[in-house]
């Protein structure tokens, strides 16, 4: 369906950064920075080029990194101008990087991670993010996939 390609293209973008910027273990300079940001729009010309532009995989494609107060990127939107799986993707896709070791962070726990972001209001969808969290507490995360 078509949550499932959204959730398997959503960072296809990435591919195309190159690995001596996404292995930095120093601060990024603005360029490189620039080129990570711009895998989100690199990844809705990839699902574009498969004629996988449904609704749901490009949200996913373009909305993983924004925010509910607009601090995310590339658009800045904001609040119910996500759409349900722009706020998914957001929740799903910090929540892996929290759980890996990466080369600016240590790896969390799941539980850990999962519990950052169900109480960070403020950035995340708390139904979704709430979601996750208790489907691990409860033994449930991966069951039916």
């Amino acid at each position: 369906n078509n949550y499932t390609l959204g959730f398997l293209l959503n960072d296809v973008g990435m591919s195309k950064v190159p690995s001596f910027i996404l292995s930095k273990t120093t601060q990024l300079l603005p360029d490189d920075r620039d080129k990570i940001h711009k895998h989100v729009l690199t990844g809705a010309q990839v699902a574009h080029k498969l004629e996988l532009m449904q609704q749901d995989i490009k949200a996913a494609c373009l909305e993983h990194h924004e925010r509910l107060d607009g601090s995310g990127y590339p658009q800045k939107i904001k609040g119910d101008r996500m759409t349900r799986m722009g706020q998914i993707c957001s929740v799903a896709d910090s929540f892996a990087a929290m759980i890996q070791k990466r080369s600016s962070a240590a790896a969390k726990g799941p539980l850990q991670a999962a519990k950052e972001l169900m109480e960070d209001a403020q950035h995340y969808e708390k139904h979704y993010s709430a979601a996750l969290y208790t489907a691990l507490v409860t033994g449930e995360f991966g069951k039916g996939v």
